[in-house]
């Protein structure tokens, strides 16, 4: 609960002061005083008509609130100001920022950024956020969320300063894990920051799961796999390397998501040794576990292989073994690219449609007639009504009872107007441009085909455009996909 400021103005006096005898506090939270021609104007034709507060300071005085009056009264060529001059702060440079913070609350406001400066130095002399809170007469939560903006890169507070961000943004990448944060700021304020934001929770989530089942796989026994991120020749382990060296080189190998029981009665054989493998995408896959299975009998100068897990070249033969090694880190660069741009469709995905959940009532209806007739465009069936993503009811794996009593119980309390924004959810969420925008890739082998996938996705994509949503730079490039399909086929009937 917000409370009233401190009152820290007791000792005061009101009289005129020079110009020259004023200047700017060295912790003065004002960046900028922005255009003061206006006010100047006004200045020169009536005065200041409300006094500058300030402090007494070595002869002179420091300026706690009127930056904008001192700055336009000098543009307009005063000499003097009204100042009241606050002479029980004197030294008490707390209570100087406070007001500082506080006296511009009726009139041009400090920016967040600036507020944040305001409180991380009342927090560097030795105030702590009730004390603060207490002076400045905020609640402790808005105290607390300027010191994290307060801890962000200059290039952020840049942004909220600029209004190009909002606050609750701003704190979520103050919020987020450490290696989530350059992603995040990178894409804050931009067409891409909601689904950033649902990449970071989605990984985040992911983190989790894969954290618990990696201890699990350690308290069974199954240790990291030792994949060498530059080129180290035949790491083994003990185990593995007492195989081959008696003549046992591995005779075959299988990659498993973990499964603690399946693993567990592998890991007790002697024939056989298990690595658990972060996958190479996280999005929807739980930790790798491959296990290798030893040759039942020696094998007469066997000579040891590669046990990379990269290739089967011997030992020996360390210069086709590193080509292996390098055509496997490429190929698992690419992998990863693959697997980045899924994750970036899936959240994209999750974003617009929750956009599409969350339309004005208005909107919908406008929508709704247009979307039925982009569904019915290449079908001749009703358009479903989608109540699992629409309600966001969990997949059970097949026991539909959990859909239809929520169904059941939203269809008894559904307004006209919930009806209708169902309605053009499902008609939306079924087009073939929704289709596309989620990852499906149609194919097309002439002209026309490529020129009818495009009307869709165009079409679909400037309802969303209608209904206030941007796209992100993961969708705006499927749609340039399917416009440079188009111009493919396209000069490739001109060749002809």
């Amino acid at each position: 609960m917000t409370t009233a400021p401190e009152d820290i103005s007791t000792e005061v006096e009101q009289k005129f002061l020079n110009l020259d005898q004023i200047e700017f506090h060295p912790r003065n939270l004002r960046r900028s005083v922005g255009d003061v021609t206006g006010l100047a104007a006004t200045i020169r034709a009536q005065g200041v008509l409300q006094s500058v507060l300030v402090v007494p300071h070595d002869g002179k005085y420091r300026l706690l609130a009127g930056h904008r009056r001192v700055t336009a009264a000098r543009k307009a060529g005063l000499t003097q100001i009204p100042a009241t001059v606050n002479h029980s702060m004197i030294d008490d440079e707390a209570a100087q920022i406070a007001v500082m913070l506080t006296e511009n609350r009726d009139r041009e406001s400090l920016t967040p950024d600036e507020e944040a400066t305001g409180v991380q130095e009342m927090l560097d002399i030795g105030e702590s956020v009730a004390t603060i809170a207490k002076r400045v007469g905020w609640s402790k939560t808005k105290v607390r969320a300027r010191v994290k903006i307060a801890a962000l890169p200059e290039e952020v507070r840049g942004k909220l300063n600029d209004h190009t961000v909002s606050i609750s943004d701003a704190i979520v990448v103050a919020e987020a894990a450490e290696q989530d944060r350059p992603r995040l700021e990178k894409a804050l304020g931009t067409v891409n920051w909601a689904v950033e934001c649902e990449k970071v929770r989605r990984d985040a989530d992911q983190r989790a799961k894969l954290a618990a089942q990696i201890k699990a796989a350690e308290a069974a026994g199954v240790t990291k796999f030792p994949w060498p991120d530059a080129w180290t020749a035949h790491e083994l382990c003990a185990k593995e390397r007492a195989a081959v060296d008696a003549g046992h080189p591995v005779a075959g190998a299988s990659t498993n998501r973990w499964d603690a029981d399946g693993v567990a009665g592998l890991i007790s054989r002697e024939d056989a040794i298990s690595y658990w493998i972060k996958p190479a995408s996280w999005e929807g896959e739980d930790l790798l576990v491959v296990t290798y299975l030893f040759a039942d009998e020696p094998v007469a100068d066997a000579a040891p292989e590669c046990s990379t897990a990269l290739c089967s070249a011997p030992a020996t033969d360390g210069d086709l073994c590193r080509r292996h090694h390098e055509a496997a880190v490429a190929g698992r660069a690419a992998a990863a690219e693959r697997a980045e741009r899924v994750k970036s469709v899936k959240a994209a995905t999750s974003v617009r449609r929750e956009h599409l959940r969350n339309l004005q009532d208005a909107v919908a209806c406008e929508l709704a007639g247009r979307a039925l007739i982009l569904y019915g465009a290449h079908t001749e069936t009703a358009a479903p009504l989608d109540f699992d993503t629409y309600l966001n009811v969990p997949d059970d794996g097949g026991d539909d009872d959990a859909l239809i009593d929520a169904s059941a119980t939203w269809l008894r309390g559904a307004t006209p107007p919930q009806l209708v924004k169902l309605v053009a959810y499902s008609a939306l969420t079924n087009t073939r441009g929704e289709q596309i925008l989620s990852g499906t890739r149609w194919t097309s082998r002439d002209v026309d085909g490529a020129a009818a996938l495009l009307a869709d996705v165009i079409d679909y994509t400037n309802l969303l455009t209608e209904s206030g949503y941007r796209l992100s730079d993961i969708e705006q490039t499927i749609v340039d996909e399917y416009t440079a399909d188009l111009h493919k086929h396209t000069a490739g009937e001109e060749k002809e």
